[in-house]
C-alpha cells in the first residue's frame, strides 16, 4: 500500500532533524505545484525563468565531492535529466557547517550551469553561492496560497515558528496597544480580536531578530572557555519579552484607585498612554553576584492621540542596554555611582519598520543594533572589576565579531 506525503516524512518532524521535514514539503511542492518552486529557484540563483520547465526535487541527493555527500535537495530541471541543475542546502536555525560549503564549491564548479542555493533564516552571503532567506521565500510563495491549500500551510507554518519576518497589520495593533495604556474612550476599535495576534507577531519578528545575535553571544561564550564557572546560560537563545509602562495623569492615590471591589483597581480616566517595550535580552552568566543580561528592543510610545494613520503614529525608538550584578551608571544628578543599566543612544525608526515594512526591515534593524551592543559592551569594559574573568573574555569576542561580522 502506497503510503501518503505525511506517512513518508513524519519521523522527520523529530526535533533532532531541526526542519529536515522542509526538504520533503519542498519537494512534494513542486510535484504539486511546479510553478511556485520554479520561481522560488531561478528568483534566487538568478536563472532565467524558464530554465526549470518541469522541476523536480529529491531529497538527501547523493553527490560526489571530494567522496560521496549529501544534499538536502537536488534540483532537476525536467524528469528525463540526469544530473541536478541546483543543490539546496537548508538552514532551519543553524549555519552551514565548515566542510559543507566547500564540498558544494568543489561540485559547482565541476561542470558549467551548476548553482548552489542555501536557504536559511539569517541572512548569508556565502562566496561563490545563492542564498535566500526562509522570509523572501515565504514572499515569493505566498504569492501561490491561494491556489494552494499546501503552500499556504508552509507559509503559515513559517510563521508560526517564528522563522519568517511577518508583516503586521498597524490599526488592530494600535488598537490593542491604547487598550492597554489609554483610556478606553480614547479611539480604540471595539470587537478587536485580531489585536493579540498581530502584537505576537511583534513578538515572534523580534524573536528573528535576536536569531541574528543567538549565535554571536553563543559563541562568545564558548570561546571564553571554563574560566571561573561551568555556567550554561550564555549557551541559549534570548528569552523575548515586554514591560507595560503607564503614564497616569493625577498623583494622589485616592485619585488613582478605585475600591469599590475591595481591592484598588486603576480608574480608567487616569491613565495617559505610555510605553510598551519589546526586547530581546541575552545571557552572559547567571547566579547572585555574576549575573548579566544584555538586550535590544523597541520601546513604542503610545499617546491618547495615537493612531494606526500615518500622521498619528506613535514614536518608537530602537536602543541596547546591559544590566546585571555590579554593573552600575553614573548618575549626574547626584554625582554618584548607582545600580542602573548601561545604555545605547536610542535611535528614532518610523512605527512602519515595524508593522507594514516589517518583511523588509530586518537588515537594516541588525545593522542599528549592532552599533548599539558595541556601543554597550564598550561601556561595560571600562570598569574592570564588575564583570568576572570569563564575562570580560566574552565581551571580548563579542566585539571583535560584532565589527567584523
Amino acid at each position: 500500500m502506497k503510503q501518503s506525503f505525511l506517512s513518508r516524512i513524519q519521523s522527520y518532524f523529530d526535533g533532532r532533524y531541526d526542519g529536515r521535514y522542509l526538504e520533503f514539503v519542498l519537494a512534494e511542492i513542486a510535484r504539486r505545484h511546479p510553478k511556485a518552486i520554479s520561481e522560488l529557484i531561478c528568483s534566487a540563483c538568478g536563472l532565467p525563468s524558464r530554465s526549470l520547465r518541469a522541476p523536480v526535487l529529491i531529497p538527501e541527493y547523493r553527490y560526489e565531492s571530494s567522496g560521496s555527500r549529501r544534499a538536502d535537495l537536488a534540483v532537476f530541471s525536467c524528469p528525463e535529466d540526469s544530473q541536478p541543475v541546483v543543490l539546496i542546502e537548508i538552514k532551519y536555525r543553524d549555519k552551514p557547517g565548515r566542510d559543507q560549503l566547500p564540498s558544494y564549491l568543489k561540485w559547482k564548479n565541476g561542470a558549467d550551469g551548476r548553482n548552489v542555493l542555501v536557504l536559511s533564516r539569517e541572512v548569508l552571503e556565502p562566496e561563490g553561492f545563492a542564498f535566500m532567506t526562509w522570509t523572501r521565500a515565504a514572499r515569493l510563495l505566498r504569492a501561490h496560497a491561494a491556489g494552494s491549500e499546501f503552500v499556504k500551510a508552509l507559509v503559515e507554518h513559517l510563521e508560526e515558528e517564528g522563522v519568517v519576518m511577518q508583516e503586521i497589520k498597524p490599526k488592530p495593533l494600535m488598537g490593542f496597544l491604547k487598550r492597554i495604556l489609554a483610556p478606553h474612550a480614547a479611539g480604540m476599535q471595539a470587537g478587536n480580536v485580531t489585536g493579540p495576534e498581530e502584537f505576537s507577531r511583534l513578538l515572534k519578528n523580534t524573536k528573528l531578530l535576536s536569531a541574528r545575535f543567538n549565535p554571536l553571544f553563543k559563541d562568545a561564550w564558548r570561546s571564553a572557555g571554563k574560566r571561573g564557572t561551568s555556567d550554561p546560560s550564555g549557551t541559549k537563545d534570548a528569552s523575548i519579552d515586554f514591560d507595560v509602562i503607564n503614564r497616569l495623569s493625577v498623583p494622589t492615590r485616592a485619585e488613582l484607585y478605585d475600591e469599590s471591589l475591595g481591592f484598588p483597581k486603576l480608574r480608567d480616566a487616569v491613565r495617559a498612554g505610555g510605553v510598551i517595550d519589546v526586547y530581546a535580552r541575552h545571557s552572559l552568566g547567571s547566579g547572585k553576584d555574576v549575573w548579566l543580561r544584555v538586550g535590544y528592543g523597541f520601546w513604542i510610545e503610545i499617546k491618547r492621540s495615537s493612531s494606526h494613520e500615518p500622521s498619528h503614529h506613535p514614536t518608537v525608538h530602537l536602543w541596547s542596554w546591559a544590566y546585571g550584578a555590579g554593573v552600575k551608571r553614573y548618575n549626574t544628578r547626584t554625582g554618584e555611582d548607582v545600580d542602573a543599566p548601561v545604555q545605547s543612544s536610542e535611535k528614532k525608526i518610523s512605527f512602519a519598520l515595524l508593522t507594514t515594512k516589517a518583511e523588509e526591515s530586518i537588515d537594516r534593524l541588525e545593522q542599528i543594533v549592532r552599533k548599539q551592543l558595541v556601543e554597550v559592551l564598550e561601556q561595560l569594559r571600562s570598569p574592570s572589576d564588575i564583570l568576572t574573568a570569563k564575562q570580560r573574555l566574552a565581551v571580548k569576542h563579542l566585539l571583535k565579531r560584532l565589527r567584523t561580522a
